[in-house]
């Protein structure tokens, strides 16, 4: 017989044997004890492993439309403190020219901002405008920047939403 027949049995740090309880929210100390061959340490171990991931699997399913809502929420904070935090705006800049997109649905989310909303009492020289990094480079032409959306029809890849292209990836 391959296996031992002598028994496996997990025991808490203090010796105790776990009962048949599933204790996910403790961390608990596992050991195995001396007689238990390693192949079915092993065995166990990655049943574990495997059903955790099946969980992890199931509740992000279950709560994708919660991580969307409060994704598109933590962009539109980040939006509105653009300017206010350096790295904040570096990382929306990456974000948005990595994935080619403009706001959390479209540029019209950057009138949330204060130095972007097109208000006639706003003294910013960006008013009424968008991050650099929401522009597309035109070559050969004589304005070398344009809107994205202006751009739609002339470059398939401008794409609008920053958390649709997001979630179109995962």
């Amino acid at each position: 017989m391959f296996w031992s027949t002598a028994q496996c049995h997990m025991s808490t740090e203090d010796g105790r044997t776990s009962g048949s309880g599933f204790y996910a929210a403790l961390v608990i100390e596992v050991q195995f004890s001396q007689n238990c061959p390693l192949p079915l340490q092993f065995l166990v171990i990655l049943a574990v492993v495997f059903l955790l991931q099946i969980a992890a699997g199931v509740v992000g399913y279950l709560f994708t439309d919660k991580v969307m809502e409060r994704t598109e929420k933590l962009m539109m904070k980040a939006i509105v403190r653009y300017r206010e935090d350096r790295d904040l705006e570096n990382a929306i800049d990456f974000v948005q020219k990595k994935f080619q997109c403009c706001g959390v649905e479209n540029y019209k989310d950057w009138s949330q901002n204060p130095y972007f909303n097109c208000l006639d009492t706003n003294p910013s020289l960006e008013a009424c405008g968008v991050p650099f990094s929401c522009c597309i480079h035109l070559k050969n032409q004589v304005r070398k920047w344009r809107h994205r959306e202006l751009c739609l029809d002339q470059h398939p890849v401008g794409i609008n939403s920053c958390v649709s292209i997001n979630y179109e990836i995962a």
